[in-house]
């Protein structure tokens, strides 16, 4: 038989229902109340002891800055013997490892450091002025001087002294009619007081000879000449432009760069011919290097007691690893 869904009929002590939770009347008095419960488990909470300070972090923070900057305290003569065998590219490298040690590097007094590591490889002296970094920077530097990248290849070019990578290049190099297009308020001198090159970005020379500038440097010559020689405009838009007849100051300023300009030809010539080095006068110069240094070591091992034949056993092991 099925259970029934009836009540028994026997009689049973009535039940109350349980009251439902009363809601608060307010938003404000439930979270009032809340706010003392949650009070009351804060209460039980431990809490959590305070390790250290503001003043402890800005001394642990000053400790730290002064580790850093400790290579920016060094005489220039301690750094000059620590950085005395490296050449100019790991130099770069090492300015830039941190802001302290790029400003001890860079500044006037660490001139020295970086000729005695230009002479480390052998790179001829120049005719035009330019500090030992930028040179040692167009040699073998890495980075593009206009955005900074590592990632694509860099080139320089020798009659601009400019290293750039490729993309750059291509967005920085023009020809003169095109410089003459673009730039409205060019000065008649600019382009004849700036350096240029025969070959454009992707290497190529133009069929008419006309050379290619570089228009930063272009923009910056065009602004100076204007500050010291500014050219006569014609007061209506339809009326030619009068004829430009420089001034003394000028005339000065397109002399020294004349003569800048033979002598950076000159020099691009001569870093060429650096570079271009056959590979076996290379390897015959490290081959050099590295039986001198061998023989440093095996007179040092004979001075400390070892014997002639040990040494000529552990060339002979070095040889065959």
């Amino acid at each position: 038989m099925p259970p029934s869904t009836r009540s028994s009929s026997a009689p049973k002590a009535p039940q109350k229902a349980d009251p439902a939770p009363a809601k608060p009347a307010g938003g404000a008095k439930g979270r009032k109340g809340g706010a003392k419960e949650d009070e009351g488990k804060d209460a039980t909470k431990p809490k959590k002891r305070k390790t250290g300070g503001k003043q402890g972090k800005g001394k642990a923070e000053e400790v730290l800055e002064m580790g850093r900057d400790v290579f920016s305290t060094l005489p220039m003569d301690l750094v000059l013997q620590i950085c005395s065998d490296v050449d100019p590219g790991t130099l770069l490298a090492i300015g830039q490892t941190s802001k302290s040690i790029c400003s001890t590097l860079f500044r006037k007094a660490a001139e020295p450091v970086w000729l005695a590591a230009s002479r480390n490889v052998g790179m001829p002296d120049l005719q035009a002025e330019m500090d030992e970094p930028t040179y040692a920077y167009l040699v073998q530097g890495k980075a593009c001087q206009v955005c900074g990248t590592t990632r694509l290849k860099t080139e320089a070019e020798h009659e601009l002294r400019v290293c750039a990578c490729s993309k750059c290049m291509t967005a920085n190099l023009r020809n003169a009619s095109r410089i003459r297009n673009e730039m409205e308020d060019l000065h008649p001198l600019a382009l004849e007081c700036c350096l240029s090159t025969p070959y454009s970005a992707a290497g190529n020379t133009r069929a008419d000879e006309e050379h290619y500038f570089w228009v930063p440097e272009v923009a910056a010559v065009s602004d100076h000449l204007d500050a010291i020689d500014s050219p006569p405009k014609p007061e209506n838009d339809d009326e030619q432009e009068p004829e430009y007849s420089p001034n003394d100051d000028a005339q000065l300023f397109r002399e020294e760069c004349r003569q800048r300009k033979v002598k950076v030809s000159a020099d691009a010539a001569t870093i060429f011919k650096y570079e271009s080095r056959s590979l076996d006068e290379n390897l015959a110069e490290e081959k050099r290097k590295i039986e001198a240094r061998m023989a440093q070591i095996r007179d040092r091992l004979i001075a400390a007691g070892f014997v002639a034949q040990e040494w000529v056993a552990s060339v002979l092991t070095l040889d065959r690893c």
